[in-house]
């Protein structure tokens, strides 16, 4: 019935009773204690229940032989508790010490044996050990077909665990296997609406959704929400948990009206079911609590209004959600969302990771493993902090590109110490070498045409290398030659390139600069740095191609900057506040991106993470302007001020016609202008675009008249 106050009561009575009419370490108080931990545990307040189960624990050892069935019990509802707190290595600890003890004291055969197997598997799971996983849950399996009758529902629990394992591993078709089978299992074994099997439909639907086929994908969450409908209360948060994976695979269709009413549908459930201090609102707790967990996919409150406000933005424009404004802020604390902040191979560590990389269309994080020579894949969908090891290297990677073919997602990755480019088309099991030789490659690009840039650092040189001819160029720097004048680079690393102009930007490392190459310029000019205070080691470069504006990682500063277009020095957005592993720190960052809502990640290498930075202020800059007239004899298209111009001067009559361009955000009020002069002036605006990249630009038409007698500086004017 689930009233375990109730049954707490009655646990603790018995267990006062017994205090009194029994020896302290008799064995009965041991089972009085353990039940009391047992409805603990149910009721989610783990330390009491631990407390209790240890309390059971210290009177069987002294009450019992020492490989009693009763204390291979305890451990295994000590490895619980540590299991359900997220305590994994102890939770293993315990868990084997009561395998140990079954092994001596039950038949080699029996189903406690096959629990215990099923409980170590699901911990090596959560840390990322997937093969020890999968030895575990098949050893689990191979006990259970001996023990029991073919179709009983523990067969069902066994595949859906080993599908778990495959589908982490990324083998989706024996994901599918396994979880079909377990389907298979709980159609005959369990009545037609059973929760168990909308679980099974749900597991099938999400490998699916992983394999790219959203059809079939979507063909199973609907089946499992239809159970779910029956099987639960109407606003169960495994109803919202269904609505939110069928919006997602609407979204990723492209159907994004659909997405958004169900995204909705799922907003409305966890606000009636879950309350605002539920830790499922907290989505830390989420990726901590369901890492990994096949079986419920469900979003924060505040992660669906961020889904629908993506999906209403993606409504207008399908290339990206969000155009980030050069005034954008972001929360300067940090949020993990790869990596565990120690170095190490599992699933869910990284060790010294380089490059990063997000799919938009995907959003997929493609991060550069160096340390363990390998590509890791993060679903930022789903907030899964356990990675997908999408390609295993030779060689250690120091930069990913990912490209759209026909098949899928192309990665493109430089191996340094190998002097090449692999290029890993979707689902393959193995790179191959393309392009020329890249002598200690660092950056790479791959522009619309499918040509590729690479950065030799050791030539000091940018190479693009053309698949139709198969010829490469070097567009930037000089070969062999290294130096600080603006033809030659000091050890270049990351770039961009502007393909609305062909621009080609790229940080140089030594000489604590970007210079940016012109479409077939034989030099280059520093639009970045150029001494230790502004720039120290970038090895980074993002340019908004709309606005001109670039995103520096500056490595040896552990911090990212932001430079606007001519500007003479930068503004941190992320970092900058020392090197340590704090949230709000970096500590050798070395590359960056964005999502399509905006948000900024940052490869933290020396803290073996990946920090995203939440977007939480993109309103667009306001603009204002100032300046001074000065009457003739000056030149009549001398540039007055920013955005000013005079276009004719009257000379006879003392009379200039002039203009001022001024451009507004097409949400602002047209400008405003203000004179400070003697003389008479008007002035008239027109519009000359209405929107024109989001801007609105407007030509003010001026008229002024200055008697001849008048001195020079005698008119200033400022726009709103």
């Amino acid at each position: 019935m689930g009233e375990y106050s109730k049954a707490l009561s009655s646990f603790e009575r018995s267990l006062e009773i017994r205090k009194i009419a029994l020896p302290p370490n008799h064995p009965d108080l041991a089972t009085s204690y353990n039940n009391i931990g047992a409805m603990y545990s149910h009721m989610g307040e783990y330390s009491k229940a631990l407390s209790s189960f240890e309390r059971s624990l210290e009177i069987e050892k002294i009450a019992l032989p020492p490989n009693h069935p009763d204390l291979a019990t305890s451990y295994n509802n000590i490895g619980m508790v540590y299991y359900n707190m997220g305590d994994y290595s102890k939770a293993l600890s315990s868990y084997e010490r009561s395998l140990e003890i079954q092994k001596i004291a039950l038949p080699p055969n029996h189903l406690d044996l096959a629990q215990s197997y099923n409980n170590i598997g699901a911990v090596y799971f959560h840390i990322g050990e997937h093969s020890k996983a999968l030895s575990s849950l098949e050893r689990s399996l191979e006990i259970r077909k001996i023990a029991l009758p073919p179709n009983h529902p523990d067969f069902a629990q066994s595949y859906n665990n080993i599908g778990m394992v495959y589908d982490n591993m990324g083998e989706y078709s024996k994901a599918l296997s396994s979880y079909e089978r377990s389907l298979e299992i709980r159609k005959i074994a369990l009545p037609p609406n059973h929760p168990g099997l909308a679980a099974s439909y749900n597991n099938i639907g999400m490998v699916y959704d992983n394999m790219g086929e959203y059809s079939k994908a979507l063909s199973s969450y609907e089946r499992s929400l239809e159970i779910r409908k029956i099987a639960l209360p109407p606003n169960h948060p495994g109803l919202a948990a269904s609505y939110n994976n069928i919006a997602s695979v609407y979204n990723n269709m492209g159907e994004y009206s659909k997405a958004l009413s169900f995204y909705e549908r799922s907003l409305e459930i966890l606000r009636e079911s879950v309350p605002s201090t539920h830790p499922h609102l907290n989505w830390k707790n989420i990726i901590a609590k369901h890492r990994g967990t096949k079986v419920l996919r469900s979003f924060t409150i505040r992660q669906q209004l961020a889904a629908i406000g993506c999906i209403i933005l993606c409504c207008f424009s399908c290339i990206e959600c969000v155009k980030i404004s050069s005034c954008a802020k972001w929360n300067r604390t940090g949020v993990t969302i790869a990596g565990t902040g120690i170095a190490g191979s599992s699933a869910e560590q990284l060790h010294d990771p380089t490059g990063i990389f997000i799919h938009k269309k995907t959003n997929i994080l493609y991060v550069a493993d160096y340390g363990n020579k390998r590509i890791q894949t993060f679903d930022l969908n789903k907030l899964s902090t356990t990675g997908n090891t999408v390609a295993s290297l030779t060689s250690n990677p120091h930069k990913v590109f990912v490209d759209d073919d026909s098949n899928g997602p192309t990665i493109y990755i430089s191996l340094p110490l190998s002097d090449h480019i692999e290029k890993w088309v979707y689902g393959a099991t193995s790179g191959v070498p393309i392009g020329d030789a890249c002598f200690s490659c660092l950056g790479i690009w791959v522009d619309k045409e499918k040509n590729l840039y690479t950065v030799e650092s050791s030539r000091f040189r940018v190479r693009k290398w053309s698949p139709q001819t198969n010829n490469s160029t070097v567009v930037a720097g000089r070969t062999d030659l290294n130096g600080s004048t603006p033809d030659r680079f000091g050890l270049p690393d990351g770039i961009s390139v502007d393909e609305t102009t062909g621009d080609i930007y790229v940080t140089d490392y030594i000489n604590n600069r970007v210079q940016k190459w012109a479409k077939d310029s034989e030099t280059g000019m520093t639009v970045a740095g150029s001494d230790f205070t502004s720039l120290s080691g970038p090895s980074c470069v993002i340019v908004d191609e709309e606005t001109k504006t670039m995103y520096i990682v500056d490595r040896h500063n552990e911090r990212v900057q932001r430079w606007l277009a001519g500007a003479s020095s930068g503004d941190t957005v992320v970092g900058g506040t020392g090197r340590s592993n704090s949230s709000d720190q970096l500590n050798e960052p070395r590359h960056a991106d964005f999502d399509s809502k905006g948000n900024l990640y940052v490869s933290d290498a020396w803290n073996h993470r990946v920090q995203m930075y939440t977007l939480i202020d993109n309103e667009p800059c306001r603009t204002s302007a100032e300046g001074l007239i000065v009457r003739p004899p000056n030149p009549a298209d001398l540039p007055l001020g920013p955005y000013f111009q005079f276009i004719t001067t009257d000379l006879e009559k003392m009379q200039w016609i002039g203009s001022i361009l001024v451009c507004r955000h097409i949400g602002f009020d047209g400008p405003k202008i203000e004179f400070t002069a003697d003389v008479k002036i008007d002035y008239d605006r027109d519009i000359l675009y209405e929107d024109l990249f989001g801007m609105c630009a407007y030509r003010i038409n001026l008229y002024i008249e200055i008697p001849p007698d008048e001195g020079e500086e005698k008119i200033t004017w400022k726009t709103d």
